[in-house]
C-alpha cells in the first residue's frame, strides 16, 4: 500500500482511479462490499475494528441467504479484525471488496458511509467520488529557504519530489546558478532571463531567477498539461513573480498568503483547500449546467430504471455521482450498483456534480 512520509506526516492511502473501479466492476458475484469511515488523527483501533467485524457479520448473513460460502469469502475480513497495526495505520475511509476468488482493501482519502452489501456488483458509487479526481490540486509552498510540492485533495495531502526545481535559494547557489556576475542562462520560453553586474539589484535579480527555476522545475515535474489547479502558499509578491514566468498554466489567481516555511502538511491543507474549493465549485457548476441542458433533451438521466437500460445498451458516456451521499432515499440500490459496473465495463467516464432532485447517481448518454 502506498505510504509517503515527509516532515513527520504519513499519508496512508491507496490510489483509486477509474482503472481501479473497472477492476472492481469485473468481480464475479456474489461480491461483498464493506465500507466505513476510519480514524487517522487519533486511531480508535477498538472502535474501527469492532465496526468492521459488525459489517462483516452482516455480510455473512447475506452470503448465507444466497447459499454462498461465507466463511471462505470473509476469512480475509475476519483476519483483519485482530491486526492492531492495520487499524493504527488508517486514513479517512476504508473499502473492502471480496468474492470467492479473492479480496481487495483500499484505504481512502475521504470518509465513506457505513455499508455492508452483498450483491451481483460491488458498491462503487462512494469510490466514484474519489476516482473522479475533481477535488485534486497541487500546493506549492514557496519560500527562499524551502520549496515543497504537495499533491492534495479536500481530505488528504502528501509531498512529491521536486524534480529539477531547487529546494531553496541556497541550493541554487550551491549548484552554481548564481555567481558574482550573473550571466546569461538558457531558460524555457516565457521564463525571464537575467543579467547583472553586482550592486543593490543583485539580490532581487537572483530571487527572480530562483522563482523562474522553481516554476520551470515544477512544470516539468507535474507536466505542462496537468489539469489540477495549483495553489501557491507563500508571501504575496511571489504570486505575480510566478505568473510572470508563464510556466504554470493552472496556477490559481488567488494564493495562500504568508510565510509557509514552517507550516506542516495538515496546516497547508487546511489553508489551501478553501482557495482550491472555489475552482472546484466553479467547474462543478459548469458541469451541472451541461447536465441540466442534457436533462431537457433526454441525454442526461437520473431515473434508476432508465439508467439501468442505458448501461445495459452501452449508451452511458459519463457516470455522474452527487458530491455527497444521498439522504435515506433507498438509493444507491442494487440496480444502481449494476448500472455503475456495466457502464464502467463499456468505457464510461466518471464525474461529480449536483444532480436534479437530489439524485445520488446520473449519467450523460452517448445517444
Amino acid at each position: 500500500m502506498p505510504e509517503t512520509q515527509r516532515a513527520g506526516f504519513t499519508d496512508i492511502v491507496d490510489p483509486v482511479t477509474i482503472e481501479t473501479l473497472k477492476e472492481l466492476a469485473a468481480l464475479t458475484p456474489p461480491v461483498v462490499s464493506l465500507l466505513m469511515p476510519t480514524s487517522r488523527e487519533v486511531p480508535d483501533t477498538d472502535h474501527d475494528s469492532l465496526l468492521f467485524r459488525s459489517l462483516a457479520d452482516e455480510a455473512a448473513g447475506q452470503l448465507q441467504e444466497r447459499g454462498a460460502d461465507a466463511d471462505a469469502i470473509l476469512a480475509p475480513a475476519y483476519e483483519l479484525v485482530d491486526q492492531v497495526m492495520f487499524w493504527r495505520n488508517q486514513a479517512e475511509g476504508l473499502a473492502f471488496y471480496a468474492n470467492a476468488e479473492g479480496y481487495r482493501i483500499l484505504r481512502l482519502p475521504r470518509a465513506v458511509p457505513r455499508i455492508s452489501q452483498v450483491g451481483d456488483a460491488p458498491r462503487l458509487l462512494p469510490l466514484v467520488r474519489i476516482a473522479a479526481g475533481d477535488e485534486a490540486f497541487y500546493v506549492l509552498a514557496l519560500a527562499q529557504n524551502s520549496v515543497r510540492l504537495f499533491d492534495a485533495t479536500r481530505d488528504s495531502i502528501h509531498q512529491l519530489e521536486l524534480g529539477s526545481a531547487p529546494a531553496s535559494m541556497e541550493e541554487m547557489e550551491r549548484a552554481g546558478t548564481r555567481e558574482p556576475h550573473l550571466q546569461h542562462q538558457h531558460a524555457p520560453r516565457g521564463t525571464a532571463l537575467f543579467h547583472g553586474h553586482g550592486g543593490a539589484d543583485t539580490a532581487g535579480l537572483a530571487l527572480e531567477k530562483f522563482i523562474s527555476e522553481v516554476a520551470a522545475g515544477i512544470r516539468d515535474q507535474i507536466g505542462a498539461d496537468a489539469p489540477q489547479p495549483l495553489v501557491l502558499a507563500g508571501v504575496a509578491e511571489h504570486l505575480p513573480a510566478l505568473q510572470a514566468t508563464r510556466q504554470l498554466r493552472t496556477l490559481l489567481p488567488e494564493s495562500m498568503q504568508g510565510n509557509s516555511e514552517h507550516l506542516g502538511p495538515r496546516e497547508l491543507l487546511e489553508r489551501a483547500w478553501p482557495v482550491a474549493r472555489t475552482y472546484v465549485e466553479q467547474r462543478r457548476a459548469e458541469f451541472a449546467e451541461r447536465f441540466s441542458a442534457g436533462f431537457g433533451t433526454g441525454l442526461a438521466v437520473t431515473d434508476s430504471a432508465v439508467l439501468s437500460r442505458a448501461a445495459a445498451e452501452a449508451r452511458v458516456g459519463t457516470i455522474v455521482a452527487s458530491p455527497e451521499p444521498a439522504p435515506d432515499t433507498g438509493r444507491p440500490n442494487e440496480d444502481d450498483d449494476r448500472t455503475v459496473a456495466a457502464a464502467l465495463s463499456t468505457g464510461a467516464d466518471i464525474a461529480v456534480s449536483e444532480l436534479p432532485d437530489g439524485a445520488p447517481l446520473g449519467a450523460l448518454l452517448r445517444y
